[in-house]
């Protein structure tokens, strides 16, 4: 019974990995907001991922309409970080 449990257990575990993996997959495009950061630069933040282009411009012409801070938005690859390498 208990091997039972268990094996089923991992092929849960196996099944939802499998899914976070293609949804990520799908989603291609990153909406990235980058703002002055108070110190003299600027900080960049995802906000959101589309499986296409199209879909993600559509999203940054709506944020970039709304009144608020200064933000500049942009679409990107999801292989593409403005934020640069990451440090070691």
């Amino acid at each position: 019974m208990m091997r039972q449990l268990r094996r089923s257990s991992v092929v849960v575990v196996f099944a939802v990995l499998t899914s976070i993996a293609t949804v990520y997959a799908e989603c291609s495009w990153v909406l990235w907001g980058t703002a002055p950061d108070g110190v003299g630069g600027f900080m960049s933040l995802p906000g959101g991922a589309w499986r296409d282009r199209d879909e993600c411009e559509k999203e940054r012409r709506l944020k970039a309409a709304q009144p608020g801070p200064t933000v500049m938005f942009t679409c990107l690859p999801d292989t593409v970080d403005p934020r640069g390498p990451k440090g070691k």
